[in-house]
């Protein structure tokens, strides 16, 4: 019976140590998968810390194109794209279902790739402003795709789709949800030509109003300015951040019943937007966007100076603030 007791107690003992070491090689295991997953990933060292970048990250360059009509260039001759007077990416976490919005001014200074005008005796890449990389394609899918590898040299960061869609466009997208009702963060003065198409009609929008606009109206707003004075562009990214602000919310309105309506809208758009996204991943990613926590720090401008040279503005990036602004958005440490 003592024998019999003992062994039972050695068995015991036995199974606790073996459970133990279980746990700690399975332990052991995970940490190794975990830093062989990040050893696969991109990393930066900042003031001796080690930063990965985030793998549940989904990157959406959208491009507003300085067109009112349809956005391809139906000659496919170099220059005839236009150029995107808009740029933002739209950062959506999976894991906390945070939505960061990184505007880019379009005159921000970068190395652009000019390979497609060598018959004009250029060099393959030019320090220019962002803005022209769309335009040195021959079609609009070239011009997104060369936009993309810009914007992903510029921050660091995979871009996992691209959305170009023609200024005009936003005239559909607006009207398909009814309109929209923007606040205005600050007083503008704008032109518009809804009434006159040849003489500009000045319009105050006072600070802390509520507009409801069309689609038509909503154009004017994101896209005129005066190019009489320098530096209207950011003047410009302000309304546009008050007009993103209002779509999404009514947006999320229009769709809360019906998210695959998105599809609807998205066809709507054949012949003003050109992208990389599949059809059957519209619903998904709207359903992602309009699960997303929006705060004060949705939408972000990179970080730099507006200087004037000659005839243009030119923006130029701190590459200290931005790097600042993106290593808590898309890098994550390795937990002990």
């Amino acid at each position: 019976m003592r024998w019999s007791r003992r062994v039972k107690i050695n068995l015991v003992i036995a199974f606790v140590v073996i459970l133990g070491f279980s746990v700690s090689l399975v332990g052991i295991y995970r940490d190794g998968q975990r830093r062989q997953q990040l050893a696969n990933r991109t990393s930066i060292l900042v003031d001796g810390t080690r930063y990965y970048l985030k793998d549940n990250m989904i990157n959406i360059l959208v491009l507003g194109i300085d067109l009112r009509g349809e956005i391809e260039n139906e000659n496919h001759q170099l220059g005839h794209n236009g150029q995107s007077d808009m740029m933002c990416v739209v950062s959506l976490d999976k894991d906390t279902h945070k939505v960061t919005l990184l505007t880019i001014p379009r005159e921000t200074m970068t190395t652009i790739d000019v390979s497609m005008a060598k018959m004009l005796g250029m060099a393959e890449t030019i320090e220019a402003q962002i803005c022209l990389q769309y335009g040195y394609a021959l079609s609009s899918q070239m011009g997104a795709e060369l936009a993309t590898t810009c914007v992903e040299h510029l921050l660091g960061i995979p871009i996992d789709y691209y959305v170009a869609i023609s200024m005009g466009g936003i005239e559909t997208l607006v009207d398909d949800i009814g309109g929209v009702d923007v606040t205005m963060s600050q007083e503008y003065l704008i032109p518009s030509y809804l009434n006159n198409p040849n003489e500009p009609e000045w319009i105050t929008y006072t600070q802390g109003a509520s507009v409801h606009m069309t689609g038509a109206e909503a154009y004017e707003f994101v896209h005129f300015r005066d190019t009489t004075r320098n530096s209207t562009n950011l003047e410009r990214m302000d309304r546009q951040k008050d007009f993103f602000q209002a779509f999404v919310s009514g947006a999320k309105q229009s769709f809360q019943s019906d998210v695959t309506r998105v599809v609807d809208i998205a066809q709507d758009l054949d012949g003003y937007m050109t992208t990389n996204i599949a059809t059957e991943d519209y619903a998904f990613l709207a359903t992602e966007a309009f699960a997303a926590k929006l705060d004060e720090n949705t939408i972000q401008r990179i970080p730099g100076e507006e200087v004037h040279v000659e005839t243009y503005d030119e923006y130029h990036v701190d590459e200290a603030s931005l790097l600042e602004m993106m290593l808590p958005i898309y890098y994550e440490t390795l937990e002990p």
